[in-house]
C-alpha cells in the first residue's frame, strides 16, 4: 500500500528546496548584477563629448559622422554607436558624474539604443558581429536595465545572444569573451541556466592543453590562431577576461574551484610575469598588435589582473601582492624585478630577467607560427618570428617605434635587407626549420636557431649570462642580390651614440657611419661589442617620418616623427660561410664599457661553427653549447663537453659541483649521451677511466613537453685518469710538425688529442669530438705550445697512446 501521507511529505520537502534553490539563485544573480553594475559605471566621457553627442543626435538615434555602410575590418565606424552608448550609460549611473541622472542622457540613450536595434549593422568581419558590439551593448545594458522596456530587453538580447550561439566553434579568448557576454545576458534576463552554462564554458578554457591547441600551454605561455605566442594579444584579454569572471563569481554558486584558480595563476605568474619589464608587456607577446599604437604598456590592465586574483583567494596571493607592488613602484628604485631565465619551449621564446634589465628572443620552427597577417594588420610582420631580440632596461625602448621601424633590421634578425620586407602572401607565416629551442636551467639559457628564410640561412644562437648576452651565428649564406644584414639592435634614440672604433673614441652625429675596427658602441645606458677583435659594423641615428597607415590599412594616417637607433653587420651580397659574434652589455656607461672590454671581458667564444656554437662566461663558471650534430667544443682550461646527437646544453660549474642542463631544440623524445671532462658522482654519471670523462644520460621528453629542458646535478670526485709511465723524450721545434698519427674506425668512436704537464693537467686540447668509421690522418701541431716538457695523449674508442715530448725553442 502506498503511504499518501510520507509521499505528500516528501514533495513539500522537495518544493522547499526548490524554494530555498531558487532564492539562493535569484540571490546570486543579484549579487552579481550589483558586481557588474559598480564595475560598469567608471566615468565615461566627459560631460562636454557627451552634450556633443546628444546635439548632433538625429531625431531617428543616429550620428551623422558615423558611416552606419562602413565595411572595414579591423576598425568598423559602426561599433562607434555602441561605445557612445555605454559611455551615456556610465555618465547617466555614475553619481559623481556632471550628467547624472540627465534627463537629456536618459533620452538620447533610449532613442539611440532603438535606432541600432532597428538598423543592426552587420560587419564583414564576424569578431563585430558576435563579440565587438556585445562587449559594449551588454554593458550598457546592464547600467539601464531599469529603464528599458521588457521589448526592448528582448531585442537587446536577440543581439547579445548571437555571442553564444557561435560558442561551440569558439577556443581560447575568443570563447571567453562570448561566455562573458552570456554571464551579462543571465543578469540581464535573469537566468540562472545562462550563467551557469558560460561559466563552465570559462572554467573550460583554463586548463593546460593536454593535446596541441589555442590557449594555455605546458609551459604557460598563451596560443591563439594556432601555435602563435599571443600572451600579451588574445593572452592578456584571457586573463583580464578570466580574472574578471572569478572575482565577480566568488563566494557565489558560480565561483571558480581552487584548481581552475590554480591554472589561471600559473598562467600569470608563471608565463605572463616573466614577459613583462616594469609595466610593458614585451613585444614579442602581442602578434600583429604591434601595429596598433600603445599595445605595450599594460600597468593598470595588470594592476586589474593582480587585484581580481587577491579577491578570488588565489592560493598565491603573496606572489601576485609582489607583482602588484613592482607594477605600482615602477620606475623607482624600490621597484624589485624579477631575477632568472625562462624558456617557453611550447613558443620557441626565450625571456631572460635580471634586476638592471630584460631580454627576449622569439624564434620560430616548423611547429610555431611567427607573424600573421590579418583584417589588414601585419602586413610588413614577415621576419617578427625569426629571431627577433628585444633588450629592456627602462620599458619603453621600443614604444610606438614601429611605424618608422625598417622591417628588414628587426633586432636580432639575419636577413636580406630592402627598403620593405616581403608582404605577407598568407595568413600565418611559420619558420622553415625543425631545429629551434632553447635550454635553461632556471638562472641562465641558450638558445639555437636553424635558420633558413628566401635563400638566406644559418646557425644563430644566444647566450644569457648575468651581465651580458652574447651571440653568435655562422654558416651564414644567401643567394646573390641583395645584401645580407645581423641586426643587433634597432630602438627608439635616447641620448648620444659613442663609439671606440679604429683606436679612437668618439660621438657619431646623425646619420650613417660604417665603423672599422670596432672595440665597443654605447647607446641608452647599453653597451655593444664585437666578439671578434677588428670586425666591422654599421651604425645608424637619426629621425624618421612614417604613419601607421603604413602597417595597418586602419590605422592613422598622421604622421609619426621618431629617432631611432640602428646598428647591424653586413655579410654582403651573396655571402658564403659568414659569421658574427657581439655581447650586449645592458646598465653600463660609456666609461664603465671601455673599462669592461679593456678589463673585464668576461665572454669567450668556444666554438661558432655550423656543427657547434659555444660561449663560456668565466666568472661564472657558466658554459652553453649548441650541437647541430654529434661533437664537443670546450677550452684548453676550461670544462670539454661533448655529445652524441643534436641538442643545447647548458653547465654550471662550482668548486664541488658541476650542474647540466640538456634540451632536445629538435622536440622529439631521444636520450643523448653527454661526455664532460670532468670526474663526477651523481645519478646518470658514469666515470670512463679510459677517456677520462664522465659519461651523462640525459633523457629528453616528448609529447607536449618535448623541447622542456632536463636539469642534472652532479658532485665532483676529483678523480683523474693516471697517467702511463713513458720512457725517453722525445724533442721537437715549435715551428715544426711533429708528424702524422694514421688510424682506422669500425665503429662510431670518441677521438682526442690532448696534451698534458707533468702534473696531470690538461694544457690543450686539439681534438675532442666524435667520429664516424673510416680512416684518418691527423697531423700533430705544436705551435701553440710553449718551451715545455709535456705528456701527449692520443685516444681513438679503446685505444690509449701516450707520449713524453718536449718543445724547444
Amino acid at each position: 500500500m502506498v503511504n499518501l501521507r510520507s509521499r505528500t511529505a516528501g514533495h513539500k520537502i522537495f518544493l522547499v528546496l526548490l524554494i530555498l534553490c531558487a532564492i539562493v539563485a535569484a540571490a546570486d544573480i543579484d549579487t552579481l548584477s550589483a558586481r557588474l553594475y559598480t564595475e560598469f559605471q567608471g566615468n565615461g566621457a566627459s560631460a562636454m563629448t557627451i552634450r556633443q553627442w546628444l546635439g548632433s543626435l538625429k531625431t531617428d538615434g543616429t550620428w551623422p559622422d558615423i558611416n552606419y555602410a562602413d565595411s572595414g575590418r579591423a576598425v568598423w565606424a559602426p561599433s562607434t554607436h555602441v561605445s557612445r552608448l555605454f559611455s551615456m550609460a556610465q555618465a547617466y549611473c555614475n553619481p559623481a558624474h556632471a550628467l547624472y541622472d540627465s534627463v537629456s542622457v536618459r533620452d538620447g540613450f533610449l532613442r539611440a539604443f532603438d535606432a541600432w536595434i532597428r538598423l543592426d549593422p552587420q560587419s564583414p568581419n564576424w569578431w563585430f558581429n558576435q563579440i565587438g558590439v556585445q562587449l559594449a551593448l551588454g554593458p550598457a545594458m546592464i547600467l539601464m536595465k531599469n529603464l528599458l522596456s521588457a521589448s526592448q530587453l528582448y531585442s537587446g538580447d536577440v543581439i547579445l545572444a548571437r555571442s553564444w550561439a557561435v560558442h561551440a566553434t569558439m577556443t581560447g579568448e575568443n570563447l571567453v569573451w562570448v561566455s562573458k557576454i552570456t554571464i551579462w545576458r543571465g543578469c540581464i534576463m535573469d537566468t540562472v541556466s545562462l550563467i551557469t552554462d558560460a561559466v563552465s564554458a570559462v572554467t573550460s578554457t583554463i586548463q593546460v592543453a593536454t593535446q596541441p591547441s589555442e590557449g594555455i600551454q605546458q609551459d604557460w605561455s598563451f596560443h591563439q590562431h594556432g601555435p602563435q605566442l599571443y600572451s600579451g594579444g588574445y593572452g592578456l584579454n584571457f586573463s583580464s577576461d578570466n580574472t574578471d569572471i572569478a572575482r565577480l563569481c566568488r563566494a557565489t554558486q558560480f565561483a571558480f574551484p581552487q584548481n581552475i584558480l590554480d591554472v589561471l595563476s600559473g598562467s600569470i605568474l608563471d608565463g605572463q610575469q616573466w614577459m613583462m619589464r616594469g609595466t610593458t608587456i614585451d613585444e614579442s607577446t602581442v602578434g600583429r598588435g604591434v601595429t596598433r599604437p600603445n599595445t605595450a604598456n599594460q600597468k593598470g590592465a595588470f594592476v586589474t589582473i593582480c587585484d581580481n586574483m587577491s579577491l578570488a583567494t588565489s592560493a598565491r596571493t603573496q606572489e601576485f601582492t609582489a607583482f602588484l607592488n613592482r607594477l605600482n613602484a615602477w620606475p623607482s628604485a624600490t621597484a624589485v624585478s624579477l631575477a632568472g631565465n625562462r624558456h617557453f619551449w611550447c613558443s620557441d621564446y626565450m625571456t631572460h630577467q635580471r634586476p638592471g634589465y630584460m631580454a627576449s628572443v622569439k624564434m620560430s620552427s616548423k611547429r610555431t607560427t611567427g607573424a600573421e597577417r590579418i583584417n589588414g594588420e601585419g602586413d610588413s610582420s614577415y621576419y617578427l618570428g625569426d629571431g627577433v631580440t628585444f633588450f629592456y632596461r627602462s620599458g619603453a625602448e621600443y614604444l610606438n617605434i614601429f611605424p618608422v621601424w625598417d622591417w628588414t633590421l628587426l633586432p636580432g634578425v639575419t636577413c636580406r635587407h630592402d627598403i620593405t620586407p616581403p608582404p605577407l602572401s598568407l595568413a600565418y607565416v611559420k619558420g622553415a626549420t625543425d631545429f629551434v629551442g632553447g635550454v635553461s636551467d632556471g638562472t641562465y639559457g641558450v638558445t639555437g636557431f636553424d635558420y633558413a628564410r628566401d635563400n638566406v640561412a644559418g646557425r644563430k644562437a644566444l647566450f644569457f649570462f648575468d651581465k651580458e648576452i652574447a651571440a653568435l651565428g655562422a654558416g651564414i649564406t644567401g643567394a646573390p642580390g641583395l645584401p645580407v644584414y645581423t641586426s643587433v639592435n634597432q630602438c627608439l634614440q635616447k641620448g648620444p651614440v659613442t663609439v671606440s672604433a679604429n683606436g679612437l673614441r668618439s660621438s657619431l652625429a646623425a646619420g650613417t657611419s660604417h665603423l672599422s675596427k670596432v672595440a665597443w658602441i654605447h647607446h641608452d645606458s647599453i653597451g655593444y661589442f664585437p666578439l671578434n677583435t677588428g670586425d666591422s659594423m654599421i651604425v645608424q641615428s637619426g629621425t624618421r617620418t612614417s604613419s601607421w597607415r603604413n602597417i595597418n590599412e586602419s590605422g592613422s594616417a598622421s604622421p609619426v616623427l621618431d629617432t631611432v637607433f640602428g646598428l647591424w653587420f653586413n655579410h654582403g651580397t651573396t655571402p658564403s660561410g659568414a659569421s658574427y659574434a657581439y655581447a650586449v652589455v645592458p646598465g653600463v656607461t660609456a666609461d664603465g664599457l671601455d673599462a669592461y672590454v679593456k678589463n673585464m671581458r668576461r665572454c669567450r667564444i668556444l666554438s661558432n661553427t655550423s656543427s657547434v656554437q659555444a660561449v663560456r662566461d668565466d666568472s661564472l663558471g657558466v658554459s652553453g653549447y649548441v650541437f647541430y650534430t654529434a661533437g664537443s667544443a670546450g677550452a684548453a682550461d676550461s670544462l670539454h663537453v661533448g655529445v652524441d646527437q643534436p641538442c643545447i646544453v647548458l653547465t654550471r660549474e662550482s668548486k664541488d659541483s658541476l650542474s647540466v642542463a640538456a634540451s632536445n631544440p629538435l622536440n622529439t623524445a631521444v636520450t643523448v649521451q653527454v661526455t664532460v671532462s670532468l670526474a663526477l658522482t651523481g645519478a646518470g654519471a658514469v666515470w670512463n677511466a679510459q677517456t677520462s670523462t664522465a659519461n651523462l644520460s640525459f633523457v629528453l621528453p616528448g609529447g607536449l613537453d618535448a623541447g622542456k629542458s632536463v636539469v642534472m646535478n652532479f658532485r665532483k670526485t676529483g678523480a683523474t685518469a693516471a697517467l702511463p709511465p713513458v720512457s725517453g723524450i722525445k724533442y721537437f721545434s715549435c715551428k715544426e710538425t711533429a708528424g702524422t698519427i694514421n688510424y682506422a674506425l669500425p665503429t662510431p668512436a670518441f677521438v682526442s688529442l690532448k696534451y698534458y704537464d707533468l702534473q696531470g693537467r690538461t694544457v690543450c686540447s686539439f681534438v675532442n669530438n666524435f667520429q664516424q668509421p673510416g680512416n684518418y690522418t691527423l697531423k700533430l701541431p705544436v705551435a701553440p705550445l710553449a718551451r715545455n716538457v709535456y705528456i701527449r695523449e692520443f685516444k681513438a674508442g679503446d685505444f690509449v697512446t701516450k707520449e713524453q715530448v718536449a718543445v724547444i725553442k
